[in-house]
């Protein structure tokens, strides 16, 4: 971001205060018209620079992709204390609809916003309900034109922020993300520099670092990253143990465990001591119960219901598959028998309390089969020389290192909480973080390649050189912020991996499913998730809870096979980090739906606007869990009798006037364009009559004539 060094600062007469910013908003006041720029002058998101008022300059620098946020009294961020802050977000809006458009906002703290040299809103907002109305409207050409924001918070005032606009060929909405970009060029060394330390933060809370480096790391409290080890004695193979201890990077990439043994004889010893407590010894008996599930089925149920969003196809080469992140399943088959996995299917959360692999609604059997397939294609851990079991000496030597008896059983749990696996690994007893220091500079430490006897993460120069700077910054992060914990939680379950969200591209489920299909397949390319941009705009609040608590069934044909996991306890937590990302006030209770004015349309009207001759709803949405024809398979719409008690009425009204608006990318066309009806032969062609017809008759629900 680039400043004018000559220009005062911007002054706001706001209701006959005058608020100072510590800078310009622009270098110019002067209008620059739109930007010719092309795809490759812009990036998506607005860079924004954060610190407390009055510090004399910003304290965190990123790019958000929107203008948005309910922070109660939280902190945005731990690196910026609590109390009054400030917020500049520089970059472009692409305006492509007719004018006059006008912006207000919802708004808790002072605000102006300045798109090509106007100030189309400014004011202040004393609650978290304060509407604030535009200052002029604006009328450009369709282009991208230069925006600029600027936010302050009020002392003892909940923070919140929410930018809507409207103009005649669209009704009010909230700022689409998608509008909204920067130019590539205004990328400052310190967005550079901050952008790399947040990496650095992802990686440092997905590989544990904080629960051997509590004190340098006071803003990490991520889960422990490791699997329980309850039932390892069970389930784990000592050989294949053996292996993993020695170098879990070579094992399975991506690996979230560092190597913790010395590549010596005494080394060897610990890893045989742990493998001896931790794993069980040669192949267990096939146990009695259902038989092995069918690898055929299992890889149909495996592609159908989405796995593919997050997890490499196994059977594939993965050379031609998209990577976007996803994992590979090396060794599986060595490391978990069949029921194990069949199991952990069922109920990922009991292996991984951090909630990374959701908890997908699946019967036993159709787990069993999945499990079958994944086991069959995981490929085998690469073969390694038979360990030397280590003699009674070599065992008293480990033991009087670490202060114990030399019986096995005292030396392994020893053992344990000596290389910190008890911090990361529930199911092994009582082991909190630890607080060791971080090695200064030149000595071995966690993400060095050398040999040494402590932790080695096998890292990629990037990853370690985003550690560095996070740990640069790491200090400053002391400042309580639950708007960011809840962030980080959204993150970590990573609901955008099926879901679109502030963007207009597809989801990753989306994505690798336009390559997928075969017999018993043919839907799965042209399936669409629900796009999760503002949903409570979109959906009641109990609905919203309830779908993620529950998980969402019935709602689509009986052909449509991705499913909605299910997240239990932690849906009102989920539910609420959306909320507040969006500008949402969560605390208030969802608005009233819009009366109807006549509600015996419905009866009289309804069907003759939903049937063949009015709007041809039937024609591609479920009624009642039916399909009453046979629409392209991309085109298939949700039920048409759960929309009242689920869907907002005034999102509905927004949505029937330009669908794809809201849902970019959506087939279902837009009924009531500009406001205006498309079918004059009914009520007159009354558009307002029209949708209180339609939404009068899907009160009725299954009950509708």
């Amino acid at each position: 971001m680039s400043e004018h060094p000559t220009r005062p600062p911007c002054s706001l007469a706001l209701l006959g205060v005058i608020v100072v910013f510590s800078g310009p908003l622009r270098a110019s006041d002067e209008p620059e018209g739109r930007l010719d720029l092309g795809p490759e002058d812009v990036s998506p998101g607005l860079i924004a620079a954060y610190g407390p008022v009055g510090a004399g300059g910003p304290t965190l620098h990123r790019v958000d992709p929107k203008p948005a946020f309910s922070l109660g009294r939280s902190s945005p961020h731990p690196r910026i204390p609590g109390g009054p802050f400030e917020v500049r977000w520089d970059g472009v809006l692409l305006v492509n609809d007719p004018g006059p458009v006008a912006f207000r906002a919802f708004l808790a703290g002072e605000l102006e916003v300045v798109v090509d040299g106007e100030s189309v809103l400014r004011g202040v907002g004393r609650s978290e309900s304060t509407l604030i109305e535009p200052s002029s409207s604006l009328s450009r050409p369709p282009g991208r034109y230069r925006l600029t924001i600027r936010y302050r918070s009020l002392e003892a005032t909940p923070a919140r922020l929410q930018i809507l606009w409207e103009g005649p060929g669209f009704a009010r909405e909230p700022l689409p993300a998608w509008r909204l970009s920067h130019l590539v060029e205004a990328e400052s060394p310190a967005l550079a520099r901050d952008q790399e330390a947040m990496l650095g933060r992802e990686a440092v809370g997905r590989l544990g670092c904080a629960r051997c480096h509590r004190g340098a790391l006071p803003g990490v409290d991520d889960p422990p990253p490791g699997p329980s080890l309850a039932d390892s004695a069970r389930r784990l193979d000592r050989a294949w143990l053996m292996h993993w201890l020695d170098e879990p990077g070579r094992v399975r990439q991506g690996a979230r465990m560092p190597a913790l043994f010395a590549d010596d004889r005494p080394g060897e010893v610990e890893r045989w001591i742990l493998a001896e407590f931790l794993g069980r010894e040669g192949d267990r008996p096939e146990p009695a119960g259902p038989p092995p599930g069918d690898h055929r089925s299992g890889r149909q149920k495996f592609v159908s219901m989405g796995c593919a969003a997050c997890h490499f196809v196994p059977d594939l080469d993965r050379e031609g598959q998209l990577d976007l992140g996803r994992i590979g399943f090396e060794g599986l088959a060595d490391r978990m028998g069949a029921d194990d996995l069949a199991a952990f299917l069922g109920n990922p959360h009991a292996r991984y309390p951090d909630g990374r692999m959701p908890r997908l609604p699946m019967a036993p059997d159709e787990a069993r089969d999945i499990a079958a397939y994944l086991r069959m294609w995981s490929g085998p851990t690469p073969g390694v020389p038979a360990a030397e079991p280590p003699t009674a000496e070599e065992i008293r030597e480990v033991a009087r290192r670490l202060g114990v008896p030399g019986r096995g059983e005292a030396v392994a749990t020893a053992l344990l909480a000596d290389k910190g696996c008890v911090s990361c690994h529930p199911g092994l007893g009582s082991g909190g973080p630890r607080d060791l220091p971080i090695p200064g500079s030149g000595a071995p430490g966690c993400t060095d390649r050398v040999a040494h006897d402590g932790p080695r993460y096998d890292l990629d120069g990037p990853t370690r050189s985003a550690i560095e700077a996070y740990l640069s910054v790491a200090g400053q992060e002391i400042h309580p912020s639950p708007f960011e914990a809840r962030q980080r939680h959204l993150a970590r379950v990573g609901c955008v991996r099926c879901h679109q969200r502030d963007s207009d591209r597809p989801p990753a489920i989306e994505e690798v499913g336009r390559s997928l299909g075969g017999a018993y397949l043919q839907v799965v390319p042209y399936q669409r998730t629900p796009r999760l941009g503002n949903p409570h705009q979109k959906l009641t609040r109990a609905a919203l809870v309830e779908s993620v608590r529950e998980g969402v069934s019935g709602l689509r044909s009986g052909e449509y096979t991705y499913r909605m996991p299910a997240f239990g306890t932690d849906a009102e937590t989920l539910v609420q980090a959306i909320a507040e990302a969006d500008g949402e006030a969560v605390a208030e209770a969802g608005p009233e739906d819009l009366a109807v004015e006549d509600p015996t349309l419905g009866t009289l009207i309804g069907a003759e606007l939903v049937g063949s001759r009015g709007y041809g709803c039937i024609s591609c949405h479920v009624w009642d869990g039916r399909q009453l024809s046979q629409p392209d398979p991309g085109a298939v719409g949700p039920d048409l009798t759960r929309v009242v008690g689920r869907i907002r009425r005034d999102w509905f009204d927004r949505f029937v006037q330009d669908p794809s608006r809201l849902i970019p990318g959506t087939p279902m066309p837009a009924i009531f364009p500009e406001g205006k009806a498309t079918l004059a032969s009914v009520l007159g062609g009354d558009a307002s009559r029209q949708r209180d017809a339609l939404w009068s008759y899907f009160a009725l629900g299954a009950d509708a004539p």
